[in-house]
């Protein structure tokens, strides 16, 4: 059996590990309650229908993640057109690159009757 020499290594390696799982516990505790979000798009959006791609940019930008509440919100809130629906899907994709499959999805989802407005967004967006 191997004598540790240095118990001071023990404490180092132990710090280093909380290091580690403190900040990862931490950004856990700060999740984003997307169904919020979305809701505060919806309020936003009655409230002010004509600023619909406004009030979608800013929340993409603050909460990216979130896309398919605020894409959904957004549709459903408007009571958006064919048109409108693509350029919410525009401004979402442009704003949330990485999120194009949920939004896709959700738009759809949202708008079932537009579902060809999102597919031209797609294809005009990429």
């Amino acid at each position: 059996m191997k004598k540790i020499r240095h118990p001071f290594s023990l404490v180092v390696a132990a710090c280093a590990v909380v290091a580690i799982t403190v900040p990862v516990a931490a950004l856990h505790a700060q999740a984003v309650d997307c169904a919020a979000i979305g809701e505060r798009v919806a309020t936003a959006v009655k409230a002010n229908p004509d600023q619909v791609l406004t009030v979608v940019e800013d929340a993409l930008v603050a909460y990216e993640n979130c896309a398919c509440e605020v894409v959904s919100a957004a549709i459903k809130n408007s009571n958006a057109s064919a048109d409108t629906v693509k350029q919410i899907v525009l401004v979402a994709v442009q704003n949330a690159e990485t999120q194009a499959p949920a939004i896709a999805e959700c738009a759809v989802g949202a708008a079932p009757e537009h579902a060809e407005s999102v597919r031209v967004a797609f294809a005009e967006a990429f």
